[in-house]
């Protein structure tokens, strides 16, 4: 694609992804020939691609695909995106909480060594 259709980011209802954001559900389109929706999926068909499809992750982020050839809405493999999706975005959040409960585990037991009197109960 031409990035200056549309490598940065998006406003909120703008777009394919723009709309999954909105509307907080995925959204597949089966032939971009029979659907137009912003210049940026116009370069999408422009350069080959046929279907599309955005699906919103963990609030905080939309995944967009895109495939050469018209595709009917696939729930199966639109489930298992989904669920691929939330994986992917929570595991940086939970090693990020897994490696602060460590932390602050590791400081507790150094303080526990320090101590020389001390009545644990």
């Amino acid at each position: 694609m031409d990035p200056a259709l549309g490598n940065g980011p998006l406003s909120p209802g703008s777009g394919l992804p723009g709309r999954a954001w909105m509307t907080r559900q995925a959204l597949w389109v089966p032939d971009l020939a029979e659907e137009f929706i912003t210049p940026r999926e116009e370069g999408a068909r422009a350069g080959g691609l046929r279907c599309a499809l955005a699906v919103p992750a963990g609030g905080r982020a939309v995944l967009e695909f895109y495939a050469a050839a018209p595709r009917d809405r696939n729930e199966a493999l639109l489930s298992l995106i989904r669920d691929l999706a939330e994986a992917a975005l929570q595991d940086p959040l939970r090693r990020s909480e897994e490696t602060s409960l460590r932390n602050a585990n590791e400081r507790l037991h150094f303080l526990a060594r320090s101590l020389t009197d001390a009545i644990w109960t």
